[in-house]
């Protein structure tokens, strides 16, 4: 008898993906105002799956985390090395990973808004194929999410 696993869990996050001619470091220089605080860059090895081959890959990406905002922010290049992060949608130059409870169509607004962003939108989670590759980036594997920490206040 076989059994099915079933991944239940919803993602606790929601992705923006930009397409734009900027360098990340510039793009990251004028989010930051937007979300009203300072995105450092990071970099973090993680496995990435690219066309069923898992590799292990350093990420390089800007992250910020404001606790009293209850926001936690990643700005990732979806084109890693020769590979992208989520091939589904090459069209996109970066992705946002945006940890929060808020709704974020103002911010978008505000980023499509910014001289040198061709678009900005809201991605549908549940139609991204390989979403693993941008779930497991994070800071600190051991660090709970703002949205981990909530649900266990609401307890």
């Amino acid at each position: 008898m076989r059994k099915l696993l079933v991944d239940d869990e919803k993602p606790t996050f929601q992705i923006v993906g930009i397409s734009s001619l900027l360098k990340d470091y510039r793009l990251s220089f004028f989010l930051n105002p937007i979300f009203d605080f300072d995105l450092k860059l990071q970099e973090s090895d993680v496995k990435l799956t690219f066309e069923k081959v898992t590799k292990n890959h350093t990420v390089r990406f800007f992250h910020s985390k404001d606790i009293v905002q209850n926001l936690e922010v990643y700005l990732l290049s979806n084109k890693q090395k020769e590979n992208y992060l989520l091939p589904e949608l090459r069209n996109m130059d970066y992705l946002l990973k945006i940890i929060s409870l808020e709704n974020i169509k103002e911010r978008v607004a505000q980023i499509n808004a910014i001289e040198g962003i061709e678009t900005a939108m809201i991605l549908p989670i549940q139609k991204i194929k390989s979403l693993h590759n941008i779930q497991q980036i994070t800071i600190d594997q051991s660090e709970k999410t703002l949205w981990q920490l909530n649900k266990t206040k609401q307890k």
